[in-house]
């Protein structure tokens, strides 16, 4: 019989004493078996600790096949599964949280304004901006007002934009920069997680 097994990347898992295959792979089979393999516990372990486990697929299709030994397992996507686990879930302190927001906001706005007002600085603009007004206008000043008052606006619905985002409103579906780029963090950060999991279990095999 086939059975279809798809790993997730990562699992966050909370009070339990053992992992299910249901917890950390989406599974397609016929249903009286699905909810078997549902069920099946592929890992022991200790619900008190805070702890990072990492299950291959062939963890996966060992247990399968000891449940099941008529069974044809087809992994797909994912070889291995990044599980962290914690007793408890973790209260979140609203307070805390809106510190945290504000905290950082006020960071990311004089870090980003700096790098912007030196940029503007290093490439001279505002000379740039004195020559469009005497070439357009026909008026020699050192407080070219237009120019200036106009490209702060533009510079700030170009940012606005460029990440796809005013406030938690979208322009468009597509993902964002940012949110890009934390995908890729997540990605990479998992397996280096993973990775360096499975060295430290070579080193002790190895002893």
């Amino acid at each position: 019989m086939d059975v279809y097994i798809q790993p997730m990347k990562k699992s966050e898992l909370h009070n339990k004493s053992s992992i299910t295959l249901k917890e950390i792979a989406d599974i397609v089979c016929p249903i009286e078996l699905k909810n078997k393999l549902a069920q099946l516990e592929i890992k022991k372990i200790n619900g008190k600790l805070k702890q990072v486990y990492v299950i291959s697929a062939a963890d996966i299709v060992d247990k399968i096949i000891q449940a099941v030994p008529d069974s044809k397992v087809n992994i797909i996507g994912e070889q291995e599964v990044l599980i962290d686990y914690k007793p408890e879930i973790k209260k979140i302190n609203k307070f805390v949280e809106a510190a945290k927001i504000f905290f950082i906001s006020v960071v990311l706005f004089i870090g980003s304004s700096s790098a912007i007002m030196s940029f503007q600085s290093e490439a001279q603009m505002l000379k740039v901006f004195r020559n469009y007004y005497r070439i357009f206008l026909g008026i020699e000043t050192d407080r070219p007002a237009l120019m200036t008052v106009s490209y702060s606006i533009g510079l700030c619905f170009g940012i606005m934009v460029f990440f796809n985002h005013f406030f938690s409103k979208k322009f468009t579906d597509d993902p964002t920069p940012i949110e890009i780029e934390l995908n890729s963090y997540e990605e990479e950060a998992t397996k280096s997680i993973i990775n360096s999991i499975n060295a430290k279990e070579n080193e002790n095999a190895s002893y």
